[in-house]
Order: structure tokens, then sequence, then C-alpha cells
């Protein structure tokens, strides 16, 4: 919900069970879909298996597409309801320092672990499927879900510690790294402590929009920059 001068509310006209719902809607369209190209359209001649940068995108897409549908025509709500308002350039900025500040602490952990990072160019091609993703749609997709709709049904249920907490908590299960298997816990925690603090950006910024630019700058250092 928003206020007369366009400010999100705290109390949205959705509950934690409908955006639970909401998710796993999402992950049975993705499962379905994933189904389909790879055990239905190889079948077809001419047809290629799609490429893992593709898969990507079309996650970001597909959640964006359920989100926005969601609150169009089952709530009814406008998108300002998620946070999508203008906001003060002071914000821009901090969270452009959010996102510098959690890369490098990010890194350093992992170094701390043994871990040699290296940016995503440098281990995998670069694709358009892959800068759209990274750049664009997964973080207006991400944000607008688990900044936008489920932390706020968390906040005006538990108030704003817990609903940090547990917006952050779904963040870093749902980023968790089959790759990074040894070290789940860095994999699963490091995406927590970023939903904690892009939260806390949410919440004082009064806008989903500094969230979207930390994210966005965040997967962008991940890509090109190496420590």
């Amino acid at each position: 919900m928003t206020n007369n001068d366009g400010k999100v509310s705290h109390y949205p006209s959705w509950s934690i069970k409908e955006t639970l719902l909401l998710g796993i809607v999402y992950l049975l369209l993705c499962i379905s879909l994933r189904f389909a190209l790879f055990q239905l359209l190889p079948d077809m001649p001419g047809l290629v298996k799609p490429s893992s940068d593709f898969l990507r995108m079309l996650s970001s897409t597909v959640l964006l597409i359920v989100c926005l549908t969601w609150l169009k025509f089952i709530k009814t709500d406008p998108i300002r309801s998620v946070g999508m308002v203008k906001c003060k350039l002071r914000n821009y900025l901090f969270a452009l320092a959010c996102a510098i500040g959690l890369y490098f602490g990010s890194m350093a952990v992992f170094k701390s672990f043994g871990i040699n990072y290296q940016p995503g160019l440098l281990q995998e091609r670069y694709t358009v499927e892959r800068g759209l993703n990274y750049f664009l749609l997964a973080p207006f997709a991400e944000e607008i879900y688990f900044r936008g709709i489920f932390f706020q049904a968390c906040k005006a249920r538990f108030g704003l510690i817990i609903g940090v907490v547990l917006s952050g908590l779904l963040f870093g299960l749902l980023h968790f790294d089959p790759r990074c298997l040894a070290f789940w816990y860095l994999s699963i925690g490091s995406a927590l402590f970023y939903g904690v603090i892009v939260a806390f950006l949410f919440h004082y910024s009064k806008s989903l929009l500094p969230p979207i630019l930390c994210h966005s700058i965040y997967n962008l250092l991940s890509e090109y920059v190496g420590v």
C-alpha cells in the first residue's frame, strides 16, 4: 500500500502466506519451463540446448512477470506499493557505497577462507543474456519480490528486525550455489548478509530504487572486478 504522498506504507495489502505462495508459483513455473526446454524441445529438429545464461535470464524474467501479474490482476495494487517511487539523491549515493562495501567485504571473507575469487568474465564467456540478466532483470525482479513484497509482509507482521532477518534468510537460501558445496555457509551467508543490508536500505530510503541500484552495481563488480 502507499500513502497519499506516494511513499510506501508499513501495512501492505498482502500476507506472508500470499508471498510464499507467489514464490512457489514462480518455482513451479521455472521447473516446468526447464523441463520443456530440456525434455521436449531438444527432440525438435534444429533446436539446441539452452545455455546457462539463457536459463538465468529466463528465471529472472519469470519472477518479474509473476510478481507484476500478481500485483496488477490479483492484488490490483499500483507498482508504487512495492516501493517503485522516487527518493532523494543521497539514498542512491548510499546504495552505491553499500554495493562497493558489500562486494569488497564479501571478497575479504572469501579470501580469509582461502577462496581465490575471480570475476565472472574470467570464468565464463560474456553473453548478451548474461549482461541483461545480471545488470537489469535480476536486480529488478529479485528486489521487487524479496524486498518490495516479502520483506514488507514480514515487517508488517513481525516488525522491522524480524522482517529484515526473515527476508535476508530467504534470499540467502534461494541463492545457495551448489558449485560451492564445501563452503555452503559462505554461499548462503554472503547472500543473507546482503539481503539484510539491502532490506535496511529499502526501509530507510522508502524506495526500492536504491536497492535495485545496489544490486546492479554489486553484480557489475562481481563480473568485472577481481581481488
